[in-house]
């Protein structure tokens, strides 16, 4: 059995608020940029706040973690969308 991983974080990692993000791939990372956007639509402005970079097996692990995330959100709250 593998041991939990424990995670320590610096006392300077504050959370950021991302409301879209822009994925680009290249042969051996995947990249994953983070933005907040903001303003109207005539005026759309929107700031990079996190760069993320991975491997395309570490992105597979990620994808299978945030469904099996999606559907316990789901079965307590109710269906995404609805």
């Amino acid at each position: 059995m593998t041991k939990p991983l424990k995670i320590r974080a610096s006392n300077h990692i504050l959370p950021t608020y991302a409301n879209f993000a822009v994925l680009d791939t290249k042969k051996d990372e995947v990249v994953l940029n983070f933005c907040f956007a903001e303003g109207d639509t005539k005026h759309p402005e929107a700031v990079l706040v996190h760069k993320v970079v991975m491997t395309p097996l570490n992105l597979q692990s990620l994808h299978t973690r945030i469904g099996e995330l999606l559907e316990a959100y789901q079965m307590r709250h109710g269906l995404l969308g609805k």
